[in-house]
Formats: structure tokens, C-alpha cells, sequence
């Protein structure tokens, strides 16, 4: 039988509206606003799917003994004991795509998963609950000895079609002679050529070319391996998000209900706003004039459509033509 733990309910309060005020765990209907109501899904199972910046702190937190950072150190006790305490299970394969890629090698990822399985048996709530009401600092270092071995260095499909979109935005952000409008417009007649629409891509599109996103703010990085670099990371962030929308999209009738967990600012914003389509969403980040010129562009092209069939080699191919043209952007942008 599963342990009973008692835990005192005002410990459980200040824990639950610490991640309630933090704003870190997510889902379109239980979690629009990353403040969780599960009433509407009593009885499901949940597992919680981790951003790479969460599992990297809680990687760090285990094999170490300690987190320096006292605000990423009560972020990650608070979520393991909330999940521990809900009875929710995490999933760390996304973060360990990331890593993998990150890395071109398969070796480091497998030695985090090892010692990833190990943590819910390894701690027992309590450690996590010293932690996070800040009893205390530390916790016991765990020595993996799992000898599992798992591959997690694989080519991602969504990955790479969020790549291409990024070298694609990222020439556009650094075209000057259009607005942003035009932009805006030129983008998503080329996704309508040749992806698949994501929601998610669509308003971090037009968060980044109307000047709202700071990722090519830093004008002494305009160099093609800088920029391309941001291209990677930020097509990862919207990675999380469509290959999360994809098990969400079943979950009507399935088993298991996933969330997602970030500390990213920017990523918040991309999930909570985009799952909150409204004009009045729009107005009070662009304005209401730019919101019009927003949608008169979007609404003729982002119609109901047959998905089409995408030739992952040709998406490869278009990956290195994307590159190239990136680089002479760049080049040219400085003269």
C-alpha cells in the first residue's frame, strides 16, 4: 500500500499558493492562467511535462545536495512536493530532446534520465516540504545506479518545423525596408505554402516582429552563430508547446491529462495568451489600430484547411536554404 503521509494543511496552503502566485504549471482549460482548477477533470490521471530550465535545476538540486539560487530552490521543492502530494507524475523527455540536440550527443542525456528515475523514490515528500517552506536548504545528494539506457538524441518533427520558422522570422525581423505588417503578412503566406499552422507560432510571430519579443534586441549580436543559436532555442520553447497540444488534442478520451511546466517568462506568455484569442487580448498588447491590421491579415489565410502532408526531407533541404539566406541577411543588415 502507498504511504500515508500527513502534512499539516497550512503548510499544504502556503506551498500550493506559492506555485499559484509563481504562475508555473499550465493547461489550456485546468491551467489557462498557470493557476490550476481541477474540478472539471476529477477522477483523471496527470502527468506534468517539464521545461528544460525546470529539470536542469532539479538535475543540478539532486546530484549536488544544494541550489544556490533560493528562488529557483523554492520553485523546485514546491513542485515536488505538489506533485507528490497530488499524486502526479513528471515527464522529462522533452527537456531530455533538448539536451540531446543541444549536446549532438546522447551520452549526457542518458545520464540525467538515470538519475531522473531515481528522485521519487529516492526523497520522500517531507525533504521536498523542509525545502520549500524553507526549514531547510539542502537536501541528501543521490548517486545513481540505475543502469538503464535510453536514446534521446532522435530527429524531433516539430522541432525542425519550428527551425525552419524561425530562420524564416528571423530574416523578416532583420528585413528593413518592411513594416511589420508586411511581415507579418509575408510570414504566414509562406506557412500556409509550406507547414503546418501552429497557434502557438502564429502569435509568437507577431509578438516578435511588432517588436514585443527581446530575443534580437542585443545589437551586438546580430553575427550569424548568435542568431542562429536563438533560432534554435526559441523553435525548442515553441517545440514544448505543439508536441504538449498534440497529446492535449486527445485527451478527451484518454487516460491521462498532461500539463506543462515553465519559469520562462516569455513562454508563459506565449501559451497564455495564445490560448486566449480574443481582441481584447490583442488590444492591450499592440493597440487597437495594430490589432485591426493584425487580423485583417491573419483572418483570410488562418482558415480551416486540409493538412497536408509534410516531406520531412524537404523540410531538412529547406532548413539549409533557410540558413544560407539567414546569413546573408545578417551580413548585409550591418551595412
Amino acid at each position: 500500500m502507498p504511504e500515508i503521509i500527513e502534512i499539516d494543511i497550512n503548510i499544504l496552503r502556503q506551498i500550493t499558493t506559492f506555485l499559484l502566485e509563481k504562475r508555473i504549471v499550465f493547461h489550456p482549460v485546468i491551467s489557462p492562467n498557470g493557476v490550476p482548477d481541477f474540478s472539471l477533470y476529477q477522477g483523471r490521471k496527470y502527468n506534468l511535462i517539464l521545461y528544460r530550465n525546470i529539470l536542469t535545476k532539479l538535475i543540478k538540486f539532486v546530484t549536488d545536495g544544494e541550489l544556490k539560487d533560493p528562488h529557483f530552490r523554492q520553485i523546485i521543492s514546491s513542485l515536488m512536493f505538489w506533485v507528490n502530494i497530488n499524486n502526479i507524475g513528471i515527464v522529462s523527455s522533452f527537456a531530455l530532446m533538448e539536451y540531446s540536440y543541444s549536446k549532438q550527443s546522447r551520452q549526457e542525456a542518458n545520464i540525467e534520465n538515470k538519475i531522473f528515475l531515481e528522485i521519487f523514490d529516492y526523497y520522500h515528500p517531507n525533504i521536498w516540504m523542509n525545502v520549500a517552506i524553507e526549514k531547510e536548504k539542502n537536501i541528501p545528494k543521490l548517486n545513481s545506479k540505475n543502469n538503464c539506457d535510453e536514446d534521446f538524441f532522435i530527429e524531433a518533427d516539430h522541432f525542425k518545423m519550428h527551425y525552419l520558422e524561425m530562420l524564416k522570422l528571423a530574416q523578416l525581423y532583420f528585413t528593413k525596408e518592411l513594416s511589420p505588417i508586411k511581415k507579418l503578412d509575408t510570414f504566414a503566406k509562406w506557412v500556409i505554402d509550406n507547414l503546418l499552422i501552429c497557434r502557438y507560432t502564429t502569435f509568437y510571430a507577431t509578438y516578435l516582429l511588432f517588436g514585443k519579443s527581446k530575443i534580437f534586441n542585443n545589437p551586438n549580436e546580430t553575427d550569424f552563430d548568435s542568431i542562429n543559436l536563438k533560432c534554435i532555442n526559441q523553435a525548442w520553447d515553441l517545440t514544448y508547446l505543439s508536441e504538449w497540444s498534440t497529446l492535449h488534442y486527445y485527451e478527451d478520451n484518454a487516460d491521462t491529462i498532461y500539463l506543462f511546466a515553465t519559469a520562462d517568462k516569455e513562454l508563459k506568455q506565449i501559451f497564455i495568451k495564445s490560448h486566449n484569442e480574443s481582441f481584447d487580448t490583442y488590444f492591450d498588447i499592440y493597440g487597437e489600430e495594430i490589432t485591426k491590421q493584425i487580423f485583417e491579415k491573419l483572418n483570410p489565410i488562418y482558415k480551416e484547411r486540409k493538412m497536408p502532408k509534410l516531406d520531412m526531407n524537404v523540410i531538412d533541404k529547406s532548413i539549409m536554404q533557410e540558413k544560407k539566406l539567414l546569413k546573408v541577411k545578417l551580413i548585409n543588415y550591418g551595412l
